[in-house]
């Protein structure tokens, strides 16, 4: 992978590298946090990664934890470290709008519980970034404090919904950043961006002060720019109990299989399936499987998606839609009066056959461990562009960037986008997805190979 052209202060420093400046005292926290403010401030202008950096909090926050320093108190690694929050996660005394003009001056009076785990670990919350209106939408360009722009190309998508989380990290503004991911809203912009995105299995991470988008299939995950950042970040937050620890053993061996992108759409870049598939054979023949054929599973799972988010995602808005509906971005608007057509029935068979269709790839893929795939099927389209030419047809864009990552909401497993290679000067993400369910082995497996 190439270097992101935009290079913030922590684009050559990993968490553990700035842990060990802090931990030496060759720099206080206080200007860690100034040169993180300083990098922000001269980055985020031509961005738009942040739409709120709490300058003056975060620099208290830091004079306290240089106090701790000085007492040989050690909260744990992360102390110090500037961490960079979703716009759609609660944070205290912060404002926290979810993207939309109706939370623009909402202030929470409690923080979510990541960002209390945060805070315990002795982080220091630097600001929200910017998210797709209620998380709603895998572009990064539809939200009340404008468009996220994408670093190796200001003309292209950032994607989304954690798109502020992505470019952040990407750009090395912080080391660090928290999303959610409903369809893909993690792995979309980690991949368009060059980094590390990751989706643990379902519940693993407390939602507890997230807004909601649906709630069957949303999860809170991690976004870095080194894999072993990603994996510290995650024992973190299991020895604090916020997930479980899954008992798997880990092991060197493992029965990788590779799921073509046409079992799930046909809206897909030759090129860069050609070129994912050539790195992949490459690297991992004779010991790869090749999944198929799962097209009919793929139909239900898409269905059992669309049913649900939609379905769930207007029953939190409904009273919103009825009566002010000016408030919202018209793109989310017209997502909303869509998903009012699913009737109660179709919810209702949609999360019956979620469970069938579990059930059904567990029993297909039992023999593998890990589902390598590319994380998207199309590079990162122009900024706005809702339609694109491609293999001879007009593809939605939003349906394309959902295609290949909303299937393991419905099927709840872990998955981490892992940044693979470049192609016309943009980042492209390879989908590693844990059928064992275990978040352990996957990152390992991760750093171990791809590292």
């Amino acid at each position: 992978m190439q270097d992101c052209p935009i290079q913030g202060y922590f684009s050559k420093l990993s968490i553990a590298d700035t842990a060990h400046l802090l931990h030496s005292r060759k720099i206080s926290v206080r200007e860690l946090i100034q040169n993180t403010l300083d990098s922000i401030s001269q980055l985020d202008r031509n961005l738009n990664a942040f739409c709120h950096v709490d300058v003056q909090h975060a620099l208290a926050q830091a004079q306290e934890i240089d106090a701790l320093f000085e007492q040989n108190i050690i909260l744990s690694p992360l102390q110090g470290i500037p961490v960079a929050i979703k716009d759609n996660i609660d944070t205290a005394n912060l404002i926290t709008s979810m993207g939309s003009n109706f939370y623009k001056d909402f202030i929470p009076k409690n923080d979510a519980d990541c960002v209390q785990v945060l805070k315990s670990l002795g982080t220091i919350i630097i600001g929200k970034t910017n998210t797709n209106e209620f998380a709603y939408g895998p572009t990064g360009d539809c939200s009340a404090h404008g468009a996220t722009l994408n670093p190796w190309n200001l003309e292209k998508i950032s994607g989304g919904s954690s798109c502020g989380s992505a470019v952040a990290v990407a750009t090395g503004m912080v080391p660090l950043a928290l999303g959610t991911d409903t369809g893909g809203s993690i792995r979309i912009p980690a991949s368009l961006n060059g980094i590390f995105g990751f989706k643990p299995s379902y519940g693993k991470l407390s939602l507890q002060g997230v807004f909601p988008l649906s709630e069957s299939l949303d999860h809170l995950g991690i976004l870095t720019k080194d894999i072993h950042d990603l994996q510290l970040v995650w024992n973190l937050f299991q020895q604090k109990s916020l997930t479980h620890s899954d008992h798997i053993e880990t092991s060197s061996e493992f029965n990788i299989a590779w799921l073509p992108n046409s079992e799930i759409t046909s809206s897909y870049d030759l090129n860069i399936y050609r070129d994912i598939k050539n790195f992949i054979s490459a690297k991992f023949n004779p010991n790869l499987q090749i999944i198929h054929p799962l097209n009919e599973l793929f139909s239900d799972i898409q269905q059992c998606f669309n049913h649900i988010q939609s379905s769930e995602a207007y029953a939190i808005h409904a009273e919103h839609v009825e009566h002010t509906p000016d408030l919202f971005q018209k793109e989310v608007l017209e997502r909303l009066l869509a998903s009012k057509k699913i009737a109660g029935w179709q919810y209702l068979l949609a999360k019956k056959k979620q469970i069938e269709c579990i059930n059904q790839f567990k029993t297909l893929c039992q023999e593998v461990d890990f589902i390598l795939m590319p994380t998207l099927p199309i590079s990162a389209p122009n900024l706005y562009e809702r339609s694109i030419h491609l293999n001879n047809h007009q593809i939605n864009v939003k349906e394309a960037l959902l295609s290949l990552t909303s299937p393991w909401n419905v099927l709840r497993f872990p998955v981490c986008s892992v940044p693979l290679l470049n192609r016309n000067g943009l980042p492209i993400g390879l989908q590693v997805i844990a059928v064992n369910q275990s978040e352990q082995a996957l990152l390992q497996f991760i750093q171990e190979n791809f590292n």
